[in-house]
C-alpha cells in the first residue's frame, strides 16, 4: 500500500480517513483540546495500526491558514510505528526525522500543544 503524496491537509481525501477527531467544516473546522492521556486512550482503542498516518493540529503552525482554506484543521503528520510496553511510538520530521513517544512528540519543541486531529490509512487499491 502506498500513500498518495501531498500536503498533510490533502492526505485524508487522497487516502482513507479511519478516525476523524475534528469538528465543524471549512474555515470553522477545529480540533477539540485533549490531554495526552485522552489522546493515548484514543490510540489504545487499537484503531490505529503501524504504518498509518496521524494528522496533528498545531496551534502555532504558520500553515494553519492554508490548511483551513481547504477545510482541514491540521498541518503536521506523524507515522505511527506501533505500541511497545504500553507506549505509542511515532516517526515524524521536526527539522530532522525522529522517533518519539506521543507525549514527547506533542508536548515539547515545535509541536508543543499539538492535538491528534485525524487518523489516515492508505486507500485499498483493487488489483
Amino acid at each position: 500500500m502506498v500513500y498518495e503524496k501531498g500536503h498533510t491537509w490533502y492526505l485524508a481525501p487522497r487516502n482513507r480517513s479511519v478516525l476523524k477527531l475534528w469538528k465543524g467544516s471549512g474555515k470553522k473546522a477545529f480540533v477539540p483540546k485533549r490531554s495526552i492521556a485522552q489522546m493515548r486512550a484514543i490510540l489504545d482503542r487499537e484503531i490505529v495500526k503501524p504504518g498509518m498516518v496521524v494528522a496533528v493540529y498545531f496551534p502555532k503552525s504558520g500553515s494553519n491558514a492554508r490548511a483551513m482554506a481547504v477545510g482541514k484543521p491540521y498541518t503536521h503528520s506523524m507515522l505511527y510505528l506501533g505500541k511497545q510496553n504500553k507506549t505509542h511510538y511515532f516517526l515524524h520530521n521536526k527539522g530532522k526525522p525522529a522517533v518519539e513517544t506521543l507525549k514527547d512528540a506533542l508536548s515539547k519543541g515545535s509541536l508543543k500543544n499539538g492535538q491528534i486531529a485525524e487518523i489516515i490509512a492508505p486507500k485499498i487499491r483493487k488489483r
